[in-house]
């Protein structure tokens, strides 16, 4: 299969306009041209549909069709490889690595009837999901309701499954609507699900109860369909894209929903934001919109619609600031960025009436609460970008546990760590940020 050097540039530049692009800083919002000098174009073997990739730090998965799970590493540029062929050959839709301190680390991947398969060190195992139906997306998270690891798996049907001993076993909850569940997503203290017809549901008790999320005016005036798409960016703020560029828009952890519409779209396939108020809406036909007031205003950037020629993006797959997926209709185009440097030139635009919240300086927060047993939260903030590693310590300097070993992007985070495997004392956390920042903060484990 051979890609041609225009669909190579599509891609790429719609990378990185949703990396780098739209970026607000004070007044100004910044407009960075990414320039790749040295990309890697990857031929993905013959194969259907792959509809998720997920990355372990030595390999990158892919869900496929046909119930192969493609395995390919991109430094050493291997061939492609099958990592797994699911039995039954059933169509895979999602892919989704988890990786928890002081256990072993865990993958997994859905698909169509009531398919769940897992990768622990022993390699891949079918796992028992008690459903036929249609698995469309995985959620793996840090409960700050329960105090531990949890998963669950969306689909059809109104389908709900819950594990919380790593994916080994799975209970279907009780799901007050019949429609098909087609995204998920959250943050400690609550979770989001998205279908059709024009399904959206939030719960604040890992699934045990859900509270139906008001979709505004009658959204049937835009035809019988579904939202698509669910991005939480944090506490606060989230999205929801559907059909014709139906939006809603949180900014107080789903309370309130505002509905309103992204103009030109037929579907809102995916979204995807760099800040509360800065992202881009992709659709159907090479439908890209652009926002940097929180979906007050919607703007089309010619360059990447002629780049995409008509092209429909189903999802972006960002793994850092210059590492990511696009993934495409029909098997369309996966590629990843690597060796990439940026221009000089700028466009500015200036906007006196929006002033952001600023990330000032490097920061490593005292965990709270502490002392703790058996949970506590780490926060740290990044002014701009950087590689960061998060380390646990005793007091003897051994290491614990690495909660973050990855680039991030200029912002505040914070990290759930459980110590449910540890002895009672005073341990240290450590975070370095590149070369630019190091700081270490003591916790007490009191049980």
């Amino acid at each position: 299969m051979k890609i041609s050097q225009k669909l190579i540039r599509r891609i790429f530049l719609i990378l990185s306009l949703l990396f780098l692009g739209l970026t607000v800083r004070g007044c100004v919002i910044l407009n960075l041209i990414y320039a790749l000098t040295n990309y890697t174009k990857i031929i993905p073997p013959p194969y259907n549909d792959i509809t998720n990739t997920a990355y372990n730090g030595n390999y990158h998965y892919y869900a496929a069709d046909k119930g192969i799970i493609y395995r390919f590493n991109y430094e050493s540029m291997s061939e492609w490889e099958i990592d797994y062929t699911v039995p039954g050959e059933p169509h895979l839709l999602d892919i989704d690595l988890t990786i928890i301190p002081t256990r072993q680390d865990f993958m997994l991947c859905v698909g169509v009837n009531g398919t769940i398969v897992k990768w622990n060190n022993s390699g891949w195992q079918v796992k028992n999901s008690t459903v036929n139906n249609k698995l469309n997306k995985i959620y793996t998270y840090y409960s700050s309701f329960s105090f531990q690891e949890e998963a669950l798996i969306i689909g059809d049907e109104g389908t709900v499954l819950k594990s919380t001993d790593d994916g080994e076993t799975w209970v279907k909850l009780n799901f007050p609507a019949t429609c098909d569940l087609k995204d998920i997503g959250g943050n400690f203290d609550y979770v989001f699900v998205s279908g059709g017809p024009y399904c959206a549901y939030k719960t604040t008790d890992n699934g045990e109860s859900w509270i139906q999320i008001p979709t505004g005016e009658n959204p049937n005036a835009y035809g019988p369909n579904s939202f698509n798409t669910i991005h939480i960016y944090d506490d606060n703020v989230g999205y929801i894209g559907g059909p014709w560029g139906l939006m809603g828009k949180t900014t107080d952890g789903g309370i309130n929903w505002e509905f309103f519409a992204a103009p030109d779209f037929e579907e809102i396939n995916d979204l995807f934001f760099i800040s509360p108020d800065s992202g881009a809406a992709l659709g159907t036909n090479g439908i890209v919109r652009f926002t940097t007031d929180g979906g007050v205003t919607w703007f089309e950037d010619n360059s990447v619609t002629a780049f995409l020629n008509g092209e429909t993006i189903k999802r972006i797959v960002p793994f850092g600031r210059n590492h990511g997926f696009v993934i495409g209709e029909n098997g369309f185009d996966i590629f990843v960025a690597k060796d990439s440097t940026y221009l000089d030139s700028l466009t500015v635009v200036t906007n006196v009436e929006y002033e952001p919240e600023i990330v000032q300086d490097f920061q490593l927060l005292q965990n709270y609460p502490n002392p703790f047993n058996p949970s506590t939260i780490i926060e740290y903030s990044l002014p701009r970008y950087g590689f960061v590693t998060l380390k646990i310590y005793d007091m003897l300097g051994r290491e614990i546990a690495t909660l973050v070993n990855e680039e991030k992007s200029a912002g505040n985070y914070k990290f759930a760590f459980n110590a449910g495997d540890l002895a009672s004392g005073i341990y240290y956390y450590q975070i370095k940020i590149g070369n630019e920042f190091v700081a270490t903060n003591k916790m007490v484990l009191l049980r």
